[in-house]
């Protein structure tokens, strides 16, 4: 099940996305301010993170760039917003951000842009696999380097490492 992260201060939009995320399968953690979805990336492994960009204190796009950093597996990200301002698309581009919908969106906007969100992660990760499988099968357990898995594009904990190397 994927775990996606809905970060707004406004509660009503946070438990409307929460149920119709719910209905769809997902299992759904909020957030009602930048700080507070910080404190569940850096406890939790988030697939998608779905944001609005401005809130109080730190906004959604200051969110994300500071999630990348807590999260060890690639997130997509999608940001919800209310302004068509020219600026926050072109920084949320430069971040990497999956989709940018604007308020307000259909239920069926959101749940496409989150399955696409979600089959990419999915993509990305079966492509990851599949370089590692061919680095680690031309290799002796015992010759495994850690940078292979960087460069297959996953982290490197050392327990995965340690148990490939068994």
């Amino acid at each position: 099940m994927q775990h996606i992260l809905v970060c707004d201060d406004e509660r009503d939009i946070v438990a409307a996305l929460k149920i119709y995320l719910e209905s769809d399968g997902y299992c759904v953690h909020t957030a009602y301010s930048g700080e507070e979805a910080l404190e569940i990336l850096a406890a939790e492994s988030i697939a998608v993170l779905i944001t609005d960009i401005q809130m109080d204190a730190l906004s959604g796009l200051g969110l994300i760039e500071r999630a990348e950093k807590l999260q060890p597996i690639p997130m997509a990200c999608i940001v919800i917003t209310a302004h068509e301002i020219f600026e926050y698309a072109r920084r949320a581009m430069e971040l990497g951000v999956r989709d940018y919908l604007l308020k307000p969106y259909s239920e069926s906007d959101l749940t496409s842009a989150v399955s696409k969100a979600v089959t990419a992660l999915e993509n990305r990760w079966l492509l990851g696999r599949m370089k590692l499988d061919k680095l680690l099968l031309s290799q002796e357990p015992e010759e495994i380097a850690p940078e292979c898995f960087e460069q297959a594009g996953f982290p490197r904990p050392p327990a995965l490492i340690q148990a490939v190397r068994l």
